[in-house]
């Protein structure tokens, strides 16, 4: 495999951007599969992975409905790639980096710059750095969706909704990247106490369908399980077959199905940084890959943000409690999520 290949490099909507026979679809250097073979020849473990939607291509009359991509669990599972991608969302990607640079050379080292930047630094200097790198990105890899503030719907629990810190440093990415007005914001419907999965008759359920019935929602930003995991109890050590966390991914399954009946076009779930108390990080373990499977399984496209790379070994900056994170972790947490959304032309 050439070790420079621009493979899941951000590029912009041109065929002729990405070299090396590779194809712009869905603000991606890759290729247009059928099978799995097609894409080992871009890296070993590729795989040829369902688009959202057909895809037209700029410079043919075919449309696309797979395209090759890199599933990851950890930034290790990248490492067949040159210039350091990180795995984000389940998916191996580079972080913002389109720009001056383009897709590839000087571009990798500005995705290096974006989430990942971003995730080592601090407090305002971290976001405004994921903000420059997220405007190059927005404005050059991803069609103009129309997306406005009111298309956006924010659900959740304590995590998204504490001081609506996470919230606001997220629109202060949009804004910079030119995806959403000056005076315009999303439509926050996070709580600090009804805020349940499943527990106490499913309330982000509940959160959803307070914000439907006020205005439908192109765009779900949301997190889940938190409370679940907080107040409810597990056999220790916790299984996987505990009722919290079986009636929690029943719940988030149910949710899913309703916005894909619904007619939301994307979802971006954040998963939530390890706690630090022992008890709930054993429950959380179990719980979280459970709800990325559903995630990925999903009717509706749903993009996960792991969020525990970037927060590893710094709790006492990002976090002031187990479900709650200070300013500095805010700034990165909005961080990742921005990149997600960015690479996955969501919101742009």
């Amino acid at each position: 495999m050439d070790g420079e290949t621009h493979f899941l490099r951000a590029c912009r909507p041109d065929c002729s951007d990405c070299g090396g026979g590779l194809l712009c679809l869905h603000g991606l250097c890759t290729l247009p599969c059928t099978e799995r073979d097609a894409c080992q020849r871009l890296a070993p473990s590729a795989e040829c992975v369902d688009t959202a939607d057909s895809v037209a291509l700029v410079c043919s009359e075919r449309s696309v409905t797979a395209a090759c991509d890199l599933p990851c669990t950890a930034d290790g599972d990248c490492a067949a790639l040159s210039g350091s991608p990180r795995c984000l969302g389940g998916y191996c990607r580079y972080g913002a980096d389109v720009g001056s640079g383009g897709a590839g050379g000087a571009g990798g080292a500005g995705g290096a710059g974006g989430a990942a930047g971003a995730a080592g630094a601090a407090g305002a200097a971290g976001a405004a750095g994921a903000a420059g790198a997220a405007g190059a990105a927005g404005a050059g890899g991803c069609p103009d969706s129309g997306v406005i503030g009111a298309d956006v719907m924010v659900l959740g629990d304590m995590f998204l909704w504490q001081d609506r810190l996470i919230p606001t440093a997220l629109e202060g990415l949009a804004r910079g990247a030119g995806a959403l007005a000056t005076d315009d914001q999303y439509r926050n419907y996070t709580s600090g106490t009804t805020n349940s999965l499943a527990l106490g008759g499913r309330l982000i359920a509940q959160q959803y369908a307070t914000g439907w019935s006020e205005g439908p929602a192109r765009v779900i930003i949301m997190d889940g399980g938190g409370t679940d995991v907080l107040v409810g109890t597990c056999p220790e050590p916790p299984t996987a077959d505990c009722p919290i966390l079986v009636d929690a991914v029943a719940a988030a399954d149910e949710l899913l199905g309703q916005m894909g009946t619904d007619g939301v076009e994307d979802v971006i779930w954040v998963g939530y940084p390890g706690p630090a108390d022992a008890v709930l990080r054993a429950k959380m373990e179990l719980l979280l890959p459970l709800l990325q499977g559903v995630c990925a399984g999903s009717v509706v496209p749903c993009h996960w943000v792991d969020l525990e790379p970037p927060f590893a070994d710094h709790f006492a900056e990002y976090m002031a409690a187990d479900a709650i994170p200070t300013a500095a972790g805010a700034d990165v947490a909005a961080a990742e999520i921005w990149s997600v959304m960015q690479q996955r032309c969501v919101a742009q």
